[in-house]
């Protein structure tokens, strides 16, 4: 359990692994005694031992700069989440080039009040900064203790899958595991096995994803390990969610409404609540989604914590954009911008960014939407996230296909495609495809985007996904409007 350290108050002589002599000399502990030897009495008796050392210059100066970061370093009022925190991560740096783990470790722990108490190291992830999150594990991993490496490997499992670097995530939730098993924890070993299946269904390895998902349900139900029953049965149900098995990912998410609901965890409700409603946007259940719409509004306004808010609003207005209620989604956002402005993650940024260029794709002002989109994309590219690249890469399709702009449309079309159809991918082709056939619409080669089309609603049928139903939406519009331009030409005849 992390405790809330006063760091205002420490010393030099508090650090675990300094020490201080008669003359008033800082000296470095060994590493392997670094626990044992704390008091002045102790300290002496390892100078007669030669147990410890005087610091070296370099040693000093990184010591000096840790201590300017925790105790001198004071962020603005308006600060940006990574500006509030740079002080702890620049000392944990500092801490780690001396090998002063335990001093690094306390940081690490260190609970972030204005997000739950939560620990230090998840924070940075949760602002959006995982290869500074990655950085630190690296730093770390193999410097205390195997309980402590089996749950940075859990975390660092979770920050390469969050980059979309989905071999380095699936290596290290097997590592994980390994680890977790010989140490005898069912918990980590659970959540390893849960890591490993949201991994391989991201790269449509359906039959592996199951396998893992089922033995972490196994595990957890063995142990009664509740939250983590429900985050194996939520992977369950993304499995079927990607292979359009919508009764079984409704009983699914029925189940874990009513196991959430048996909690005292607020989050877990909330999140039964969230995944209802991302599957009945997925499968473009409109009309029962406009069910929870309220629900979730009434959430909003019930004093959330940040993160929670923005994901009800990510959902919210979604729904409105598909709806066409432009109004109240500008709304929604407007109000999540002030949201991640707060919080200042990068990846949410990115996304809000991507959903003002859907927004005036739909109000057909497709300038305005590339600029947002072209944004969204610099961002993204960042993060290596492939799967909102490729969502980025169709959407600026469309628009410069929108635009009479064919050559640079197709240029888009085609980088998502050759993105989509890489084997550690290997998902969303239909969306490259559908942007490609628009580009043929668009150039009047007709017979080749209709085709093109067909294969698309072969692939994904509009009855099965949201996605799917726009293609087909916007295809019967397309229709109409030539059909409708060969009779008005035919009359003019």
């Amino acid at each position: 359990m992390s405790q809330t350290i006063e760091w205002q108050e420490l010393s030099e002589k508090d650090l675990v692994n300094i020490a201080c002599d008669r003359a008033g000399s800082l000296l470095l502990f060994c590493p392997q005694n670094s626990l044992s030897q704390s008091s002045q009495e102790s300290t002496e008796a390892c100078l007669q031992n030669q147990s410890i050392r005087r610091l070296k210059f370099k040693e000093k100066s990184h010591i000096k700069a840790a201590f300017y970061w925790l105790k001198l370093y004071q962020p603005s009022s308006e600060s940006s989440s990574l500006e509030t925190i740079k002080g702890y991560i620049e000392a944990i740096h500092h801490f780690c080039e001396i090998e002063a783990w335990q001093e690094a470790l306390k940081i690490l722990l260190h609970p972030i009040k204005t997000y739950q108490a939560t620990p230090l190291h998840e924070y940075v992830g949760m602002i959006g900064y995982y290869s500074e999150q990655i950085k630190i594990y690296l730093n770390i991993l193999g410097k205390l203790d195997e309980r402590w490496d089996c749950i940075w490997l859990n975390q660092l499992g979770n920050a390469y899958f969050n980059i979309s670097q989905y071999e380095k995530s699936l290596e290290t939730y097997e590592r994980q595991q390994k680890l977790a098993r010989k140490l005898k924890n069912t918990l980590l070993e659970a959540k390893a096995f849960g890591g490993m299946g949201i991994v391989c269904c991201c790269k449509s390895q359906l039959k592996e994803a199951t396998h893992f998902h089922q033995t972490q349900l196994e595990i957890a139900r063995q142990n009664r390990y509740e939250s983590e029953e429900i985050e194996a049965l939520n992977g369950l149900a993304n499995v079927y969610l990607r292979q359009f098995k919508e009764k079984k990912v409704f009983a699914l998410y029925k189940e874990i409404i009513k196991k959430s609901q048996n909690t005292e965890n607020f989050n877990l409700k909330l999140k039964g609540i969230k995944l209802v409603g991302y599957a009945y946007l997925h499968f473009g259940r409109l009309n029962k989604l406009a069910l929870y719409i309220e629900e979730l509004q009434n959430l909003l306004e019930s004093g959330l914590d940040l993160y929670s808010k923005w994901e009800i609003l990510d959902l919210m207005l979604s729904y409105y954009v598909y709806k066409g209620q432009y109004e109240t989604a500008r709304l929604c956002l407007e109000q999540a911008e002030q949201v991640i402005e707060k919080i200042s993650n990068n990846w949410a940024k990115a996304r809000i960014t991507a959903h003002w260029g859907v927004y005036y794709i739909y109000l057909k002002q497709y300038d305005r939407a590339i600029d947002k989109l072209s944004q969204s994309l610099g961002l993204i590219r960042q993060f290596s996230d492939s799967l909102s690249i490729i969502y980025n890469l169709c959407n600026l399709s469309y628009c410069y296909s929108s635009l009479n702009q064919p050559h640079i449309a197709l240029q888009y079309a085609n980088e998502a495609l050759s993105l989509a159809t890489c084997p550690s991918i290997n998902q969303h082709q239909e969306k490259a495809l559908a942007a490609i056939a628009y580009v043929h619409w668009q150039q009047r080669k007709y017979i080749k985007g209709l085709l093109l089309v067909a294969y698309v609603l072969w692939l994904v049928p509009p009855w099965k996904s949201r996605s799917s139903q726009v293609v087909f939406e916007k295809t019967i519009q397309e229709v109409q409007k030539l059909l409708a331009r060969v009779i008005q030409s035919y009359r003019w005849k």
